[in-house]
């Protein structure tokens, strides 16, 4: 009969940790980067419309939509919820990471020990 040999380690685990701690704050900056680039899109939305050529309010939200200063606002929140989702994704494979590392040695007193 053979032995059941765990398929994560606990270096794997150990790893994983320190990947979540490791990009705790620069994820918690790409959250406040992104609440803020919502509102700085209204505010660009407003100032590109009262730039905007046209003589209704249509062709004017046309032109402002349009516009390359509102056009690189939501570029940049694209590229920041981009990285966001990475991280959050890569977080989250960490922490399944861990889950099934501990599942795996449930019961066991060192491993208590490492991760409490």
């Amino acid at each position: 009969m053979s032995e059941y040999k765990p398929t994560i380690t606990l270096e794997q685990a150990e790893k994983a940790a320190h990947y979540i701690r490791d990009t705790a704050k620069e994820y918690a900056i790409l959250v406040g980067r992104c609440k803020a680039l919502e509102h700085i899109r209204k505010t660009e939305y407003s100032l590109a419309f009262l730039e905007a050529e046209g003589k209704t309010v249509a062709e004017k939200e046309a032109n402002a939509y349009a516009s390359d200063r509102f056009q690189a606002v939501v570029e940049k929140i694209e590229n920041t919820w981009a990285d966001r989702t990475l991280i959050e994704t890569l977080q989250t494979s960490a922490e399944m990471t861990n889950n099934t590392w501990r599942s795996s040695h449930a019961g066991n007193k060192k491993v208590d020990k490492v991760f409490r």
